[in-house]
């Protein structure tokens, strides 16, 4: 399994959220406001040596099986616009998921 964390601006995240509800391999996700910056450290000019400023952005979570990792990258690329500020793609490995309620572990607590 993966995890997969995209961390974008908040008026992208349901044209995201939009683009995943046909992908039948994707049962949940997570949304969390986050605050960062890039190499830009917050300026809408590139500045190199100016001091970082955060600006609001929005980190999603997902965990995925394996075999799906690179579908699911292509299908947040093809969503996202490909300019500065546009955020980061995370790949983690996810060593154990655990289904709490009916104790289902591994690939099988995150399928439908």
């Amino acid at each position: 399994m993966k995890k997969v964390e995209v961390i974008t601006k908040a008026f992208l995240v349901e044209k995201i959220l939009n683009a995943l509800k046909d992908c039948d391999w994707i049962t949940g996700v997570t949304e969390c406001p986050v605050r960062g910056c890039g190499r830009q450290r917050g300026s809408t000019e590139y500045k190199p040596k100016s001091a970082f400023r955060t600006l609001p952005h929005v980190k999603l979570e997902f965990v995925i099986p394996d075999d799906k990792l690179e579908d699911m990258i292509n299908l947040l690329l093809d969503n996202l616009p490909r300019e500065t500020g546009s955020g980061k793609i995370f790949v983690y490995h996810c060593e154990e998921a655990v289904r709490i309620s009916t104790r289902e572990r591994g690939e099988k607590a995150i399928k439908p």
